[in-house]
């Protein structure tokens, strides 16, 4: 994991990085704060089977509401961050304009997602160079830099992952432990135990996905404030694994609407 610098200090250790977090968002007033949503998991969060061009009416490239942040540049962008060569994008484009809407406010987003990425060991929130530890590097730069006047403030946590773990026995076993760990890490890190969470249930398109569907059932209905979404009716992409262009939109409004039931 690469050396991060947050506020002209060098953080070089999870404990350390985990208590910035914890005191930047306790030290900035919800009067002063705009709300940021994360958005993380593997390729249907990624948006690998939607493409702007199949949208109707056009989806934007940019609204002036919806800002995300761009690690790359260290700064707020209003373009989207999958709209590359592509031009694929996840849910977070309609869930954002949602909540842009809904809450009549303008809406940050930090989002990390990875192709093929597994729970059990890409995403394990104990790796310091795993999936996770690069997720909380971008919120910590990203919190430290306010728009206008205005500070970042996490207000909710975006889950569409699950089926690299239903491809295993050994993984799908251990979805419900390793999701409550990290939905519990994202709450600690971030500052905020009764963070609202919002979790896309998996298809059953791999042959353990039974059980990381329960396991994701089992632990929203043992935690406060997490949602699973039913993806059963999203259409799928001709590959039968990812969502497509409509259902990418529809499943970003339902992430809205869940949110907006849990805060």
């Amino acid at each position: 994991m690469r050396r991060l610098v947050v506020g002209g200090l060098a953080v070089i250790s999870a404990a350390v990085l985990g208590l910035v977090l914890v005191l930047v968002a306790r030290n900035h007033s919800s009067e002063a704060s705009l709300p940021m949503f994360i958005f993380a998991g593997q390729s249907n969060m990624v948006g690998f089977g939607a493409h702007l061009e199949e949208t109707s009416p056009a989806l934007p490239t940019d609204d002036s509401r919806v800002l995300y942040w761009d690690e790359s540049l260290r700064a707020w962008s209003a373009r989207l961050p999958s709209a590359g060569s592509a031009r694929t994008f996840g849910p977070d484009v309609t869930a954002l304009r949602r909540l842009a809407d809904r809450l009549h406010e303008h809406v940050l987003a930090v989002k990390f997602a990875v192709n093929g990425s597994g729970l059990a060991y890409d995403w394990d929130p104990s790796r310091p160079d795993g999936l996770y530890a690069r997720l909380r590097a971008a919120v910590a730069d990203a919190i430290v830099a306010p728009v206008g006047r205005r500070w970042p403030k996490v207000n909710g946590f975006f889950w569409m992952q699950g089926e690299r773990d239903g491809e295993t026995p050994e993984a799908s076993a251990a979805y419900e432990t390793n999701l409550r760990n990290l939905i519990t890490r994202v709450r600690a890190d971030f500052g905020d135990d009764k963070l609202p969470v919002v979790l896309g249930r998996v298809r059953l398109s791999e042959p353990f996905a039974t059980t990381v569907r329960a396991a994701q059932d089992a632990a929203a209905h043992r935690m406060a404030k997490v949602k699973t979404l039913n993806t059963d009716r999203l259409v799928l992409a001709a590959d039968g694994v990812h969502y497509d262009t409509g259902a990418i939109e529809t499943l970003g409004r339902q992430m809205a609407d869940a949110y907006l039931t849990l805060s």
